[in-house]
């Protein structure tokens, strides 16, 4: 087999998938997901655009900033032998491109909650579903501190205007970084104060 081929159609133990509501085929894929196979989902029912996004063709919008996604479900699935992606393409019935090699079990389960983009919509653990749950809690679990201090710093830089401890306490507790929220309070409110007067100095211009 070529590289161009290999690459195309990837052999691997994890493949995720993305599936959307408004498609009844998908909702039945989903469903035999669930009874049939080691998975782990989360519905996405909160995105939004973050940009303007135009059509090829006419250069029209296509989705305006702010507009809602379509509802749709990130999937890992885990076997216990390396499959070819075009054959499980074949066996779900489902679209080769909505179909991915999955690199990292934790990495991905980290981005289908936004933990590492918290200025994204953010989902909760308990949105979790399908047989490999336990996993991907675990996976949460073991965050580095330095990864977890490093998430609430994006969350601080991500806001557009001042922040408050409040808010930011309440999104630790949230994704359960308390610890290290306390531990490195002082550095994390130098950066609070740091953000705060910087747009505190551009609406005094304004």
């Amino acid at each position: 087999m070529s590289n161009s081929k290999s690459q195309s159609n990837p052999k691997s133990r994890l493949f995720v998938l993305e599936l959307y509501e408004d498609n009844e085929d998908h909702l039945n894929i989903l469903n035999n997901l669930i009874s049939n196979y080691s998975i782990v989902g989360i519905k996405h029912d909160r995105d939004i655009w973050e940009d303007d996004v135009f059509n090829d063709v006419n250069k029209t919008i296509k989705y305006h900033k702010g507009d809602f996604k379509k509802i749709h479900h990130h999937i890992i699935i885990k076997f216990e032998n390396a499959r070819y992606k075009n054959s499980l393409s074949k066996e779900l019935n489902i679209e080769p491109n909505l179909i991915s090699k999955c690199s990292s079990f934790k990495s991905y389960v980290i981005y289908m909650t936004h933990r590492d983009y918290p200025q994204k919509a953010q989902y909760d653990f308990d949105e979790f579903y399908g047989s490999l749950v336990p996993d991907a809690l675990n996976a949460l679990n073991e965050l580095k501190p330095e990864n977890e201090f490093s998430i609430i710093c994006n969350f601080i830089y991500s806001k557009q205007s001042r922040i408050t401890f409040r808010e930011i306490t309440e999104f630790v507790l949230q994704c359960g970084y308390y610890s290290t929220y306390r531990q490195s309070f002082n550095l994390i409110k130098e950066l609070v104060y740091e953000h705060n007067e910087h747009y505190f100095r551009i609406s005094q211009i304004q």
